[in-house]
């Protein structure tokens, strides 16, 4: 297991090491990780390269994907368990790879077949992702994710209604972004709908900016699985 601090760093220890799977952030510094993907498929192709972005744009999963040959482009946020089920499907990958140089032609020709399947549907997930977080992004909207009490995500407007950054805002109990008058309600409803209560989706409370006042806003809540 090797740790690069950026892009070329990243490049040299492919050429030093025998290696089965990098995981690249598009942005680094001195070699981007578009860049480093290039030289480390052209080091050796069967390596798998799985880029990891939190600015993801349809040029770059097009070129990524179907350019340069990595097996995945995972956009941030993400948990640890699709973390772990990508590079699981990437070692897999890497073993079809190395089939696929040994064995017979039909044989082959099966596992490039799918692996052009594999490719597809990675790109149509990742693009109907980015689609949506941009729908998002660019919602007039507030739009926050709440998981276990906490703030889990919200949306650029979100942030501008209350004037906050994302490291402030983020993992936040959402009961501090209210009006303590509105935080007890507001925490009973929570733990009501989490129980399975069908509550009305619609209400009213007041959100708290950064700067100690604070303004109305009208609630929709859709509960998730």
């Amino acid at each position: 297991l090797f740790f690069a601090s950026d892009g070329e760093e990243a490049v040299r220890l492919a050429k030093m090491h025998p290696m089965d799977l990098a995981i690249l952030d598009l942005r680094m510094p001195r070699m981007s990780g578009l860049e480093a993907l290039k030289e480390i498929k052209a080091i050796d192709g069967h390596i798998e390269v799985l880029i990891i972005t939190g600015n993801a744009e349809l040029e770059d999963l097009n070129k990524v994907i179907f350019h340069y040959g990595a097996v995945d482009y995972l956009i941030k946020p993400f948990d640890a368990k699709e973390l772990k089920l990508t590079i699981k499907r990437a070692l897999h990958n890497r073993e079809l790879a190395l089939i696929k140089t040994y064995e017979n032609n039909e044989l082959r020709n099966r596992i490039a077949e799918l692996e052009q399947d594999f490719q597809e549907k990675t790109f149509r997930l990742r693009e109907s992702q980015i689609k949506y977080k941009n729908i998002v992004n660019n919602s007039t909207d507030a739009i926050v994710v709440i998981q276990d009490g906490l703030l889990k995500f919200i949306n650029k407007r979100g942030l501008e209604l209350m004037d906050v950054s994302m490291d402030e805002a983020m993992d936040a109990p959402f009961t501090e972004l209210l009006h303590p008058e509105d935080r007890a309600e507001a925490l009973d409803r929570y733990h009501r709908r989490m129980a399975g209560e069908r509550l009305p989706s619609e209400n009213k409370f007041r959100v708290i900016k950064k700067d100690g006042s604070f303004f109305w806003a009208d609630n929709r809540t859709v509960k998730t699985t």
